[in-house]
């Protein structure tokens, strides 16, 4: 099954209405790409944000991925082929078929306009529809009040809270853990989206 999943990481990509989900590509790590992970607004809640990232690190993280339990996509706006970010389905677990969820829109010029709803929801139509997953966790720290609303926005119901789990700007903090299961996903394409 491993093998099967994996050989759709190479040549899959996920094709929504403004948006495409591309197999991520070294020839997307650009100046503009290291200048997303050096910009403290846009990784202030991602873990990037704790390291100094070069085109090294970037090459590392993504080498990574290239595995039967970790995906790496582009997001690339249809209209002007803009590379505006990556999302990530990580730590997949064949067994209990679940998965963590993370993204980044680094290009601030689309952020609030709803193509992290639509990558996300694309996302999770492969975990469900092709990876056959049932469940998809993401997690934000108690602050972040945008990704705590992004996520219900699509369904995912609050779990739990990780009290002092994870450290944000030098001090521990807690984290909201939120989940989606597959019998309550509802695709973009019908969702009320309002921006």
């Amino acid at each position: 099954m491993c093998s099967d999943n994996n050989s759709l990481k190479l040549n899959k990509s996920l094709e929504g209405s403004r948006l495409n989900l591309e197999p991520f590509q070294q020839e997307f790590i650009t100046e503009k790409y290291l200048g997303w992970l050096s910009d403290l607004e846009v990784t202030k809640y991602l873990e990037v944000s704790n390291y100094k990232q070069t085109k090294d690190t970037v090459i590392s993280y993504v080498k990574r991925f290239n595995n039967p339990e970790n995906y790496i996509f582009a997001i690339i706006v249809n209209e002007t082929n803009d590379h505006i970010g990556n999302i990530t389905l990580q730590n997949i677990n064949w067994i209990h078929k679940f998965a963590i969820e993370g993204i980044m829109i680094g290009d601030k010029k689309y952020w609030n306009g709803g193509y992290a709803t639509e990558a996300r929801s694309l996302l999770l139509e492969f975990a469900f529809n092709d990876l056959k997953l049932n469940r998809i966790i993401s997690s934000a720290f108690v602050d972040n009040v945008a990704g705590i609303r992004s996520n219900s926005k699509l369904g995912y119901k609050e779990e739990g809270l990780l009290r002092s789990h994870m450290i944000l700007n030098g001090q521990y903090s807690d984290v909201v853990q939120q989940g989606i299961l597959k019998k309550d996903f509802v695709p973009y394409k019908d969702m009320e989206i309002k921006n």
